[in-house]
């Protein structure tokens, strides 16, 4: 039997009690330390979760050198992705999952994607929706042939694309594979814009994806609101089509050759068609790493998914910041292109 995966945890807040519960579901963890710049952040998480044995420190660096754990579990805001990797690599941690978006712009993002090719510290990003049940069973549907060839996508994120349009473009390529994408095109609203997690967000979003494949995508943020549910989206086949929530819902369909299986799945609950999506998500990492190093170097939240959603939606504002198309590989940016745009209104 593999020995426990000893797990530290960077960040108290929301997020990180919500990987602890997730995490304290599957025995295989072992949360031997937290951190987070709020002490009493960090010895309220200890109490209420029952880590009597967790130690607790206020400096990432400081617990990595004296625990040097195996995981790292990074709940922090998205400008300190790359710091946070840094550190895990120096400290030799084997594996760090983080919350998303990738990095808050394409310089660090370009540079963790460099270390997580060139370090022996794996990098995952917290997908979680790929494990609704109901997503995994749209994804089953899907091959069976159930609204035949995908020709067309709709993608709607409720709200701006850095922090929610990640899961939506994450939630395509869970049900179709990594098509890559080969062009973009962009058009954005300034009004209603926010700062998130301290970092700007439009206030909503057009645009056009179109991938290798030929698949054609349109994409949306904040502006879902005649949508049953305003994340999601929306597949056109050559036999059909599914309207769907972020977590699998379906909420209206057609199809030519598979109408009842499509009809049973829109009978889901929504508890049904979510699930408790972060605690299997951490069951099927323990799964691969149990299962061994090339398991899980190619786990299905591995960093390469959160990478293609960042860099396509740096490619969409580099777009708008340009008026033109902006083809992939994304070339010419290190920042993150809303920042301009907003600086010059």
């Amino acid at each position: 039997m593999n020995p426990k995966i000893q797990t530290a945890l960077i960040g108290c807040g929301r997020r990180g009690r919500l990987h602890t519960a997730g995490m304290l579901q599957d025995p295989r963890y072992d949360i031997v330390a937290v951190c987070d710049i709020d002490l009493d952040a960090a010895k309220k998480l200890t109490a209420d979760f029952g880590l009597d044995n967790a130690k607790i420190y206020t400096s990432y660096d400081r617990m990595l050198d004296e625990v040097r754990p195996e995981l790292v579990v990074q709940a922090l805001w998205p400008q300190h992705r790359l710091a946070v990797y840094k550190s895990c690599v120096k400290y030799g941690v084997k594996h760090m999952v983080s919350e998303k978006p990738f990095a808050d712009n394409f310089g660090d993002a370009r540079e963790l994607r460099r270390l997580a090719l060139e370090s022996d510290c794996r990098l995952s990003y917290t997908h979680q929706r790929r494990f609704s049940p109901a997503n995994r069973k749209v994804r089953e549907l899907l091959a069976a042939g159930a609204i035949g060839d995908v020709t067309r996508a709709d993608l709607y994120a409720y709200r701006h694309l850095l922090d929610c349009g990640t899961h939506t473009l994450d939630q395509l390529w869970s049900y179709l594979g990594d098509i890559p994408v080969s062009r973009v095109y962009g058009s954005l609203e300034l009004e209603g814009s926010v700062r998130w997690f301290d970092v700007p967000g439009e206030g909503s979003f057009a645009g056009t994806v179109i991938y290798e494949n030929g698949l054609y995508g349109s994409i949306f943020a904040g502006l879902g609101e005649k949508r049953p549910e305003q994340s999601g989206v929306t597949l056109y086949g050559t036999k059909g089509y599914m309207e769907l929530g972020w977590e699998g819902k379906l909420y209206n369909y057609a199809s030519l050759d598979m109408q009842s299986e499509l009809a049973e799945l829109a009978s889901w609950s929504d508890g049904d068609c979510c699930g408790d999506n972060i605690a299997l998500m951490w069951r099927y990492l323990a799964d691969c790493r149990d299962s061994g190093d090339d398991v899980l170097d190619n786990n299905e939240i591995n960093w390469r998914h959160a990478y293609n959603a960042v860099e396509v939606i740096f490619a969409l504002y580099e777009s708008v910041r340009t008026s033109s198309s902006v083809k992939l590989p994304l070339e010419g940016v290190d920042g993150n292109p809303l920042k301009e745009i907003i600086a010059r209104k």
